[in-house]
């Protein structure tokens, strides 16, 4: 079967007989075929240029997630949960229960230190639980809000976010 091109002529093809996928190009190349037991989860590239893959464990259950390339090098199949959202350069991951983040080409760019952790906002900053604290840290993994919250949500609006501190609720901006 064979996907719908995207804005860059390419799509993702399965092999009939082998159900190997692949990404082939406009013009009929395939450039390159995933490992045996994975298969394209999204159907088409992100942004960010990556794509999501699973690995079958055999009995049809997926029991691993990572990322694939336009040039097919797997991002993340080493780690124990990865996740991109919306086409953002940087990912969180998950290694011996502890998450830290990754960009596309799988180099790891914060190390594995957070109890938990969410996405990279547009303003470059994440919001993260460390020490049973929430916090808000910057892309080199240094907190920009110092993680003194018992409760924490992402910014609404790009302006405010609440949070619980000794167990009221009130509201921050980016500067905390």
């Amino acid at each position: 079967s064979i996907s719908n091109f995207d804005a860059e002529q390419l799509c993702i093809v399965v092999q009939k007989d082998t159900m190997r996928n692949g990404l082939m190009n406009n013009k009929g190349k395939i450039l390159f075929w995933l490992p045996k037991d994975f298969s394209f989860t999204d159907e088409k590239y992100a942004p960010n240029g990556l794509a999501k893959i699973s690995r079958d464990d055999g009995t049809g259950n997926t029991n691993q997630d990572c990322y694939v390339n336009k040039a097919g090098d797997l991002v993340g199949c080493e780690m124990q949960s990865i996740e991109f959202q919306d086409g953002n350069k940087i990912g969180k991951f998950q290694k011996n229960e502890k998450w830290g983040y990754i960009d596309t080409s799988g180099k790891v760019i914060i190390k594995p230190k957070f109890d938990e952790a969410e996405h990279f906002d547009k303003y470059g900053m994440a919001l993260v639980r460390h020490d049973n604290g929430w916090g808000y840290i910057n892309k080199t993994g240094d907190f920009a809000i110092k993680e003194s919250f018992e409760s924490a949500v992402d910014f609404y609006n790009d302006e405010l976010a609440p949070v619980i501190k000794n167990g009221l609720w009130g509201y921050i901006n980016r500067r905390g």
